[in-house]
C-alpha cells in the first residue's frame, strides 16, 4: 500500500553556500528549513501545547517517581516473590 502526502516545496541549495553579512554571527540552521508534517503526514510534536494526554503522561510520571522508594519496592517483592499468581506448566 502507498501513502501519498502532499509536501509544501523545499528548496534545495546544492552548491550554495550561505554566508551573513555580519561574519562574526553564528548561522546554526544552515539554510534548512523545518517541514510542517513528517513524511506519514502527522504534525511534529509541540511542547508548548496542553492536552488531556499531557495531564496523563505528567500524572504517570509522578506516580512513578512516588513510588520509586526502598519500601515501596521491597513490598511488591514480597506481593510477587509467593508466586501464587496462578499455576502454569514449564512449557507456558
Amino acid at each position: 500500500m502507498t501513502i501519498v502526502i502532499e509536501q509544501p516545496p523545499f528548496e534545495i541549495q546544492a552548491e550554495e553556500n550561505i554566508y551573513n553579512e555580519n561574519e562574526k554571527e553564528l548561522v546554526l540552521d544552515g539554510g534548512f528549513a523545518v517541514p510542517e508534517t513528517s513524511a506519514f503526514g502527522h504534525n511534529f510534536r509541540d511542547y508548548n501545547v496542553e492536552s488531556s494526554r499531557q495531564e496523563e503522561v505528567e500524572t504517570f510520571y509522578r506516580i512513578n517517581h512516588l513510588n520509586q522508594t526502598y519500601d515501596y519496592v521491597r513490598k511488591m517483592r514480597e506481593e510477587y516473590a509467593k508466586l501464587d499468581k496462578a499455576e502454569m506448566s514449564i512449557w507456558e
